[in-house]
């Protein structure tokens, strides 16, 4: 049961962050699935951590950092 549920967590957080960076929003109808799957601070720290990923990646490719 335990890794049934981790492996629902781990595809509801694939999915939060492909349509983020898809979208660069989530949709309501995905917030929800995602507060619901994950919690709220959960969610934030997901939310967080592709943020510094997005902007890390950025930097690094403005300054052709190979």
């Amino acid at each position: 049961p335990g890794q049934v549920a981790d492996e629902g967590r781990a595809a509801e957080q694939h999915e939060t962050v492909t349509e983020l960076a898809a979208s660069k929003r989530l949709s309501a109808g995905a917030y929800a699935r995602a507060q619901a799957a994950l919690g709220d601070d959960v969610l934030v720290e997901l939310i967080a951590a592709a943020g510094t990923y997005t902007m890390i990646a950025m930097t690094l490719n403005a300054f052709e950092v190979a």
